[in-house]
């Protein structure tokens, strides 16, 4: 669900899922903590492999990033994951980068 990998001082987790949804919600909200709640530098959510988000999708999002937000990064985010991001205003709250 989640790949960890690190490159030099960021932690990268790539979500390995086509879609973020009610389905798969709780797991990779899971996954993604349990990797970020380990003590280190930066880390980057890399997006490019999802393609659909819904609402439960972008708490998961929220959720991880809500303690964490000086130290992550949304990363390689597909046009329809940045355009619901921009569509909800939160493209802002999340360092959004490419690697």
């Amino acid at each position: 669900m989640v790949n960890a990998q690190q490159k030099d001082d960021t932690l990268v987790l790539t979500i390995e899922a086509p879609v973020i949804d009610a389905s798969n919600a709780v797991a990779v909200r899971q996954a993604l903590e349990e990797s970020i709640n380990k003590p280190g530098g930066k880390v980057a959510v890399d997006l490019h492999q999802v393609t659909l988000i819904d609402s439960a999708g972008v708490g998961v999002l929220l959720a991880v990033s809500k303690y964490n937000q000086e130290r992550i990064a949304l990363t390689n985010a597909t046009p329809y994951v940045h355009s619901v991001l921009k569509l909800l205003r939160l493209q802002k709250m999340f360092n959004m980068a490419d690697l």
